[in-house]
């Protein structure tokens, strides 16, 4: 027999049962983000605007793609919504976004955008938009590239009222309506008052609305030194500007005492009494006790201002309404006592001196408050009072009484109370 003709068969092993249950293995099916450019820059043709806008950020690479079309046929169309966000969608104060709207896409640095999302704001140039949000790195940016500092800025549209503010106002406007505000605004006012904007707007503004988390005398100095200098426009300028620094010192500054030496070595015309800065330094103590606690800088302040109060009979008239304003208070009686006593000693004011706009005296005043005050009423600042002269026998001209004068009826009223008058 020949072998060579018969064909052996091996019968072919059996698959074992684990793996005929072992899938075969697939490559995912392709999505969208794997699509050529070509095809996806063809879909995006049949797509709006805000549906592209939506799909840009959907992903990096997406975005990557379709925004710089995005802004490049907005600047085109003259929409200039991209510039807008370049602006107000920054990461802080960065001007990365708008060198590029600007320099890479060509939009006009001097140009108007539409203001969405901002309270009344309807529109505004790009720098009334930085102003707006507090963004003094991109205010600059935009100056130095021909932006107007002295015109218009922006279009306030409310259901009140219709105003065009200029840069300057926009700065105050957006801290009042904004959240967003930026850092602090030394910055911006300096770049906006070097490029020319009318600063006159600030002595209106600057103690009400120039605050921030950030102020130091560093950052504060440069505006005191503007307000200053426009004390020799006229006598009513003058009072403006050291007013209005004044007012910003007390308020905003932690230690205030270099700033007020800076304004008040400025030649000024005479400040009525009730805008002296030794009242206002005291208005501000108390007002800073009753809302944020005790701010040591500002006794510094009262104390460097005191010794200041000369002989001019309009200076001194200020005293008297300082100690009534203490005496009227109701802060911690140590803060009450230790501002009573710095007057006192340092302005050798009298503390019966009578101001034609005060309605009572500090003592008065004080003994009032002894007759509804408690089981342990505080005596320091009676006792500072008639130490330093006060008459708890005088009659006061501007004080109805019949035989004797109301402030010795309280007097016998506390005493019987009492019965702790003190020498």
């Amino acid at each position: 027999m020949n072998t060579s003709l018969v064909t052996r068969t091996t019968p072919r092993a059996s698959p074992s049962p684990a793996a005929a249950r072992t899938p075969r293995t697939s490559l995912p099916p392709p999505g969208i983000t794997d699509l050529p450019v070509e095809l996806l820059l063809h879909l995006q043709g049949f797509l709006t605007r805000g549906e592209t806008n939506a799909l840009a950020a959907t992903c990096n690479g997406f975005s990557a793609l379709f925004h710089p079309l995005l802004w490049r046929d907005d600047i085109a169309t003259g929409t200039y919504d991209s510039a807008a966000w370049a602006v107000r969608g920054a990461d802080g104060d960065s001007v990365e976004f708008l060198e590029r709207v600007v320099e890479v896409y060509g939009a006009d640095p001097r140009r108007w955008v539409r203001a969405t999302g901002t309270r009344d704001l309807t529109s505004a140039s790009l720098l009334g938009l930085a102003a707006w949000y507090g963004r003094s790195a991109q205010t600059r940016w935009l100056l130095a590239r021909g932006a107007d500092a002295v015109g218009i800025a922006g279009v306030v549209d409310s259901p009140l009222w219709e105003w065009r503010p200029r840069a300057l106002d926009m700065v105050l406007l957006g801290r009042r309506s904004n959240s967003e505000t930026g850092g602090c605004p030394a910055a911006l006012f300096l770049a906006l008052l070097e490029h020319g904007a009318d600063g006159r707007v600030l002595l209106m503004w600057l103690g009400d609305m120039y605050r921030c988390d950030e102020h130091k005398n560093d950052c504060a100095t440069p505006i005191i030194e503007w307000a200053v200098s426009m004390s020799g426009r006229s006598p009513m300028m003058a009072m403006a500007a050291i007013n209005a620094g004044i007012d910003f010192v007390l308020d905003c500054v932690g230690r205030p005492v270099l700033a007020l030496s800076i304004l008040l070595d400025a030649s000024t015309p005479p400040i009525p009494p009730w805008f002296h800065p030794v009242v206002k330094c005291v208005q501000a103590i108390i007002e800073k006790c009753n809302t944020e606690g005790w701010n040591s800088g500002l006794m510094d302040a009262l104390e460097y201002l005191a010794p200041r109060i000369n002989a001019d009979p309009l200076e001194r008239k200020a005293v008297p309404l300082a100690y009534q304003a203490i005496t009227r208070s109701s802060i911690n009686p140590d803060i009450r006592y230790q501002m009573l006593k710095l007057l006192l000693e340092t302005t050798g004011v009298h503390p019966d001196v009578e101001e034609p706009c005060a309605e009572e005296s500090a003592l008065l005043i004080e003994v009032n408050r002894l007759v509804d005050a408690g089981s342990c009423p505080d005596l320091r600042c009676l006792e500072v009072l008639l130490r330093y002269g006060a008459d708890p026998l005088r009659r006061y001209s501007r004080i109805e009484g019949g035989a004797c004068s109301p402030l010795v009826l309280k007097s016998h009223i506390w005493v019987a109370k009492k019965g702790q008058l003190g020498s």
